[in-house]
């Protein structure tokens, strides 16, 4: 385990959003017949899911004179096997006109993340939480599949990336790095969220809830809920990367704008 983040200086801050970012991604290495390439000029993740969010570069650190080169060296290697696959932005990605690159070999721009911290000392911990809503960290794996279906319905994942997931968390186990929490309103699982304790911080991460829950305090109270047990294990920072949605509901909760994370996608032809 590494060592806990207690510098709050905002470089320091948005490098460990990104790399806390890149190791949940990471972790799909950990699937069979999965590898993780770690250079020093980049870093990707390569699965036989043929879905984008399990084949992934998360860190791109390219000299501008062989950007082009090595763009396209990646591109090619995902598209022999015909698997989609996503590309990330982050603050420290170089070259710094990387999306530039990546729009003209026909990566789709999906999204941005805004990447967010909060001193888990300073959490704004009193928010409103429906009654008969009660959250449980994921201890086996029965419940960890019905973590699963209410993340795969929220994301309307197809069942074979459901399944991958669910394969991926199971043989990783429950504990510290990784730490899932499901939230059950009246009995009915509704929310999930996810804990990576990793490069010094907190990672918050898989986060939904299901429409009928949505709007009333779940998605806050299980963020919450992984928090404190972070602040517990003695970790003072919690990182997150935000959607356009979510990010007022983090902001309730204490957290601050420290970056931002372009998210690309290209579906395997060039």
């Amino acid at each position: 385990m590494s060592e806990i983040l207690n510098d709050f200086s905002p470089l320091t801050i948005a490098a460990a959003i990104e790399l806390n970012n890149c190791q949940m991604f990471a972790s799909f290495a950990h699937l069979p017949q999965a590898a993780l390439y770690h250079e020093p000029e980049m870093m990707w993740v390569k699965t036989p899911i043929p879905h984008f969010t399990f084949n992934s570069v998360l860190r791109t650190h390219l000299p501008a004179d062989i950007a082009e080169q090595r763009i396209k060296e990646r591109l090619l290697d995902f598209q022999a096997q015909e698997l989609p696959m996503s590309w990330f932005v982050g603050p420290t990605s170089r070259p710094v006109n990387l999306e530039e690159y990546l729009i003209a070999h026909e990566l789709i721009h999906a999204t941005d993340f805004t990447g967010m911290a909060v001193d888990l000392h300073r959490l704004e911990e009193e928010q409103p939480t429906p009654s008969g809503l009660v959250i449980e960290q994921v201890q086996d794996s029965a419940a960890l599949k019905h973590w699963i279906q209410v993340f795969q319905k929220v994301f309307r994942w197809p069942d074979f990336a459901g399944d991958a997931l669910f394969d991926l968390f199971n043989t990783l186990g429950f504990d510290a790095p990784w730490r899932h929490y499901l939230g059950r309103h009246n009995g009915t699982p509704v929310a999930t969220a996810s804990l990576l304790l990793d490069v010094g911080v907190a990672g918050i991460g898989f986060v939904s809830t299901l429409p009928q829950a949505q709007r009333q305090g779940v998605g806050t109270a299980i963020t919450l809920a992984a928090l404190r047990d972070a602040r517990a294990l003695g970790y003072r920072i919690g990182v997150l990367s935000a959607t356009r949605q979510g990010e007022n509901m983090y902001r309730r909760m204490g957290f601050a704008e420290y970056c931002h994370l372009g998210y690309y996608i290209w579906h395997g032809e060039l």
